[in-house]
């Protein structure tokens, strides 16, 4: 008899989790470990937390720093694992209702500069795991 797959299995996946570090991209990070996926933690460093998370959990392949700023940080950590099929982006993402304060404060009236750092750093990433050789 053919064993099949839990529903919501991520068996067989490889997923790359930017802002592993951060409350977004930790829940991510256990929600798909305990879903059985093959996880790439990165953060823009890797701290203490953020290596106890992933000595805790099944199916961390590795953990490393990248600023998802710089493209060719991106694209050399693309090029480090092969078998990703898909990216969970938390690096970027504001986390609601104090986001706003905090966002202004750091850029001031500059919304449009905001915009564009937050489409570049998708934009990176998607960009190096598009261009990997399938």
């Amino acid at each position: 008899m053919k064993q099949q797959r839990a529903p919501h299995s991520l068996e067989g996946t490889t997923l790359l989790i930017t802002g592993a570090a951060g409350g977004i991209g930790t829940a991510a990070t256990k929600l798909c470990s305990g879903l059985g996926a093959q996880l790439v933690l990165t953060d823009l460093h890797v701290s203490d937390a953020l290596r106890l998370l992933a000595d805790s959990l099944p199916g961390i392949q590795a953990v490393q720093a990248c600023d998802v700023t710089q493209r060719q940080q991106v694209e050399d950590l693309v090029a480090s694992h092969p078998n990703l099929s898909a990216l969970i982006d938390t690096g970027m993402v504001p986390c609601f209702p104090w986001c706003i304060f905090h966002v202004r404060r750091h850029f001031g009236r500059q919304w449009r500069d905001f915009d564009a750092l937050k489409d570049r750093t998708l934009g990176h990433t998607l960009q190096a795991l598009n261009s990997k050789p399938r």
